[in-house]
């Protein structure tokens, strides 16, 4: 697929993500982010929550 140079330079910021993605700085921020959202929607035993297009899938 050939790419106009603007997604080709946002290709590459994740491809150089790609390794580190759910971990180390970047995944520990994906994660506390996560948890906030749980905190913030003050969910009760047994509802669930729909994690959809929100990358990491750590809102389980």
């Amino acid at each position: 697929m050939k790419l106009n140079k603007f997604k080709q330079e946002v290709a590459a910021v994740y491809d150089r993500r790609q390794d580190t993605y759910d971990t180390g700085k970047a995944g520990k921020w994906h994660y506390n982010l996560a948890c906030q959202l749980v905190e913030c929607v003050s969910l009760q035993t047994g509802q669930k929550v729909l994690d959809l297009a929100t990358g990491t899938g750590m809102v389980e």
